[in-house]
């Protein structure tokens, strides 16, 4: 058995990834996938038998991190697998920035509206519905934000915490 497609090696959130098993010379028998992340999550798997002996395997990841991906054929491991596969965040986040009061600690009270920016320019110039906050309390319990687009990439962010 063998495997080949760029799939195997790498994935982007919400995006399909896609890799071949060959099964050609290995006689019939039942081919099951599973791709797990480190925290337990499972990828979504589509297994197509091409009739060939070959199976197009079509999979989407929800969360970015490191999963495990396990082949078997007929209940044994394929030869290097199971094997470590990179999830990579649907949008590259290294050059966003968040800054401000509501971020920073200093100056944040009960009952009392602050605000933090998120300088997202490094993806948009222009702005644009491309951010989302949750802003969880220490209860667990989120507290809602308002997101205002400045329209330069960057975005002011006002929320009200309602705990200490």
């Amino acid at each position: 058995v063998r495997c080949s497609g760029p799939g195997l090696e790498r994935a982007k959130v919400g995006e399909p990834g896609q890799f071949v098993v060959d099964c050609t010379n290995a006689g019939p028998a039942e081919l099951t996938i599973e791709i797990i992340s480190d925290n337990g999550t499972e990828a979504e798997v589509h297994i197509q038998d091409n009739g060939d002996g070959t199976y197009t395997i079509t999979y989407i990841p929800l969360y970015p991190g490191a999963y495990t991906l396990t082949i078997r054929y007929g209940d044994q491991d394929v030869p290097n697998f199971p094997a470590r596969l990179n999830v990579e965040p649907a949008v590259e986040t290294g050059g966003v920035k968040v800054f401000g009061p509501g971020v920073e600690g200093k100056g944040v009270f009960r009952e009392a509206t602050t605000d933090f920016t998120v300088d997202a320019r490094a993806l948009t110039k222009t702005g644009g519905n491309h951010i989302k906050t949750c802003i969880n309390n220490p209860s667990g319990n989120r507290t809602d934000a308002l997101i205002r687009d400045l329209g330069d990439g960057t975005y002011q962010v006002e929320y009200t915490p309602y705990e200490e």
